[in-house]
């Protein structure tokens, strides 16, 4: 299995933390920096499981 390093930020907006992927048009957000982190993992894990959806 091969792993692949992303890079993302995370910013506050209104209250809510926004975590965006640098590489990929791909943004998350939650009610903490860990929520919005971990919440764009999954959303990362969903884009590279399903290859047919990236179109």
């Amino acid at each position: 299995m091969m792993t692949t390093q992303l890079n993302y930020t995370v910013d506050t907006e209104d209250g809510v933390f926004i975590a965006q992927c640098i590489e990929l048009d791909i943004v998350s957000d939650g009610l903490t920096k860990e929520e919005a982190v971990a919440n764009l993992q999954e959303a990362l894990d969903f884009y590279f499981a399903n290859p047919d959806a990236q179109r």
